[in-house]
């Protein structure tokens, strides 16, 4: 394909070790992909990284996809793009942590804590409310680990409720806040 400003636009060839083509790559709807990443999965599709970051919100989406290969890619991609692109990781997570599909909503906050996105403290915040107890427990993580003082008060709520999960995550996440563990 036609390369443009380190992007491919086209198609990715897969070879065998004799490089012989044994199958043709192409992105959905035109997007231009990454020339130095792609990734076969075990359902048979290939994760590539697209060359716009806009489209990393698309990526997100991905999430609701009950694959390990795709639950293990996106957030290890996610976290390592942040370090270099923190505003477009983070408006992808708040995409994620608004999303329908609880699995979503809950390794968005995962991923939104292991990336450093202090940014979504407000949505991380509004995610201890959520009906999914695993997105709540991944929130209150996230929130500790990003240092958010301003969830204080509802991770002290937390911390006296009947969820013993919950309450585990929100008496460490006090702790990371009173700044006394690492």
């Amino acid at each position: 394909g036609l390369v443009t400003e380190a992007h491919g636009v086209g198609t990715a060839e897969v070879s065998d070790s004799s490089y012989r083509t044994i199958r043709s790559i192409r992105t959905a709807n035109g997007l231009s992909m990454d020339l130095h990443e792609l990734n076969l999965t075990t359902a048979g599709t290939a994760l590539v990284t697209l060359g716009r970051l806009e489209h990393l919100t698309s990526l997100v989406g991905l999430l609701a996809i009950p694959k390990r290969d795709v639950q293990d890619w996106v957030p290890a991609f996610l976290i390592e793009r942040a370090g270099r692109h923190p505003a477009e990781v983070a408006a992808a997570l708040r995409h994620g942590l608004a999303h329908a599909d609880a699995r979503v909503r809950e390794t968005s906050a995962w991923v939104a804590g292991a990336a450093g996105a202090t940014g979504l403290g407000a949505e991380l915040r509004a995610a201890l409310g959520d009906p999914a107890a695993e997105v709540r427990v991944a929130a209150v993580w996230a929130l500790g680990v990003l240092g958010d003082r301003e969830a204080r008060p509802a991770l002290a709520r937390l911390a006296s409720g009947d969820d013993a999960a919950l309450r585990a995550f929100a008496e460490e996440a006090l702790t990371r806040l009173d700044g006394t563990r690492s």
